[in-house]
């Protein structure tokens, strides 16, 4: 008993060695809490002001003012602030000592503007440039800054989605050698000319600044990528401003000055449309950068969609909608106008275009078909002109609407047109500047009709004889459709062409 008691004995005793020496060695404890990694962060936008003709796009002259086109001498460019603000100078004034020296200048002083913005994402609503009555002659410059936020990038621009449209071919254009007149057709882009440099905020191309590039838009052909900040130049550094300068001028760059003398007729009416596109990426760890091609961004090939002008309006107890028909003349897809049993009843479908002179028009057609009339044998889809009889906007109580009516342009009276209505039948109705009878209400002159009448193939007029009275006229729209006292009417209409431009309904 006694040997079991002192080797019981050992073992406590070892178990206690062994529980006292755990705890008898140095140590020490250090804890790295939170690792973390946090992308940086990189945003280019684009901040713009505009310039036209002597006149700025000035933001913030009055809190409910908006932006609006101000003389140039009442803004001064701050290079400690880096914007443009006001001299001091009395705004009202110099705007109507502007107009005063300048009557025939467009746009006018106190006109809204666009083109002018902080610095922002661009987006839908922030256009450089938007100008629908520009002359030879005419110039202008938008000072265009891109800020980088917060690395350093290299930066690419882009312009592509080209249009160059003759929207119509007028008299002087043919006469000087002009024989086109649809999309893709137009000459204006040969006379349009850009000069792009790299300025320093105040908008004048100086001394020591860097021109980018310089020519015609003609020149963009599909579209172009510009290289303006890579491995070669350098990038953009970060959380810094970089301004552009780039002028434009209806006619020729002569040092820097715009003149439109060599430009000939043959642009009028064409419109140039483009779409910019800024590019940035990092620069770090990216020595081998290059600039994407035009085609990532045309969007792999595919062809804009175009937006649909066309608005429903004007209907009381009528309505627009678009129908198939595989007998249609074009596509299947067709506009259906309807009334209801109500003389009242009315509908129209309507476009709105840009204020061009009546004297462009060159004519429309368009096909319809009579599916039902039961309380109009000769009821048909109307063909109508929204014009602005002296070409002011200003004055709105002579916009008329200037109507074509199938049922007075059978072949009897137009000789372009078909012997009568028939019913389920498409048919095609067309006029010209001298050949297609109008009417329009509140023209009593020597074109006939009173307020409000439908007139008559005997006092309804041409266009070339509504022209001939009212030779600043302009055409704010136009639109299809029918009027009051069309009761109980079914009617498709299709393939309607406007001044050589086909305005469908797929």
């Amino acid at each position: 008993m006694k040997r079991i008691l002192v080797s019981l004995g050992t073992v406590v005793f070892l178990g206690a060695l062994v529980a006292s020496g755990t705890g008898a060695f140095f140590s020490d404890e250090e804890t790295s809490t939170g690792n973390t990694f946090t992308a940086g962060a990189l945003d280019l936008q684009v901040d713009s002001a505009a310039h036209y003709n002597g006149l700025i796009c000035f933001d913030g002259i009055e809190a409910t003012a908006g932006t609006e086109w101000i003389p140039e001498a009442t803004v001064v460019w701050d290079a400690v602030d880096m914007r443009y603000e006001l001299t001091g100078a009395d705004v009202a004034a110099a705007v109507a000592a502007y107009n005063l020296a300048n009557p025939a200048a467009n746009p006018e002083a106190g006109d809204e503007c666009g083109g002018t913005w902080s610095m922002t994402d661009l987006g839908p609503s922030n256009v450089f440039f938007d100008f629908d009555d520009i002359k030879p002659g005419d110039t202008g410059e938008n000072t265009v800054s891109l800020h980088v936020l917060n690395n350093d990038a290299f930066v690419c621009a882009a312009i592509h989605n080209i249009e160059d449209n003759d929207n119509s071919l007028t008299e002087p254009e043919a006469e000087d050698g002009d024989t086109t007149g649809g999309d893709g057709q137009g000459e204006l882009a040969e006379e349009l000319n850009f000069m792009v440099w790299e300025d320093d905020g105040d908008n004048v191309f100086e001394d020591g600044e860097d021109e980018l590039t310089t020519g015609p838009a003609s020149e963009l052909g599909t579209g172009v990528v510009y290289d303006l900040y890579t491995p070669a130049t350098g990038p953009l550094t970060g959380a810094s401003t970089t301004y552009l300068g780039v002028q434009w001028c209806f006619g020729t760059f002569t040092s820097g000055v715009c003149s439109g003398t060599s430009t000939t007729n043959v642009t009028q009416t064409d419109s140039f449309t483009a779409d910019v596109t800024f590019y940035a990426e990092q620069a770090r760890n990216n020595g081998d950068f290059t600039c994407p091609d035009i085609d990532e961004f045309e969007g792999d090939d595919e062809e804009p969609v175009p937006t649909i002008a066309w608005v429903e309006s004007g209907q009381t107890g009528g309505d627009a909608s678009i129908v198939e028909d595989e007998d249609a003349p074009t596509g299947d897809d067709v506009l259906e106008l309807t009334t209801i049993n109500d003389v009242n009843s009315r509908v129209r479908y309507s476009y709105d275009v840009a204020d061009i002179n009546l004297s462009s028009f060159t004519g429309f057609s368009y096909d319809s078909k009579q599916v039902s009339a039961a309380d109009m044998v000769n009821g048909n889809a109307s063909f109508r002109l929204v014009v602005d009889l002296d070409g002011d906007p200003l004055t709105v109580g002579d916009i008329k609407d200037v109507t074509y009516e199938p049922y007075y342009n059978i072949a009897a009276h137009n000789t372009l047109n078909d012997a009568s209505i028939v019913p389920a039948t498409w048919q095609n109705w067309a006029a010209t500047m001298a050949d297609g009878k109008f009417w329009a209400g509140g023209v009593t002159t020597v074109l006939g009709p009173s307020e409000g009448a439908g007139g008559a193939y005997a006092t309804n007029f041409t266009i070339a004889q509504l022209l001939a009275a009212y030779p600043s006229a302009k055409i704010t729209g136009i639109s299809i459709g029918m009027g009051t006292y069309n009761v109980n009417q079914v009617i498709q209409v299709d393939n309607l062409i406007y001044n050589g431009n086909v305005l469908g309904f797929e």
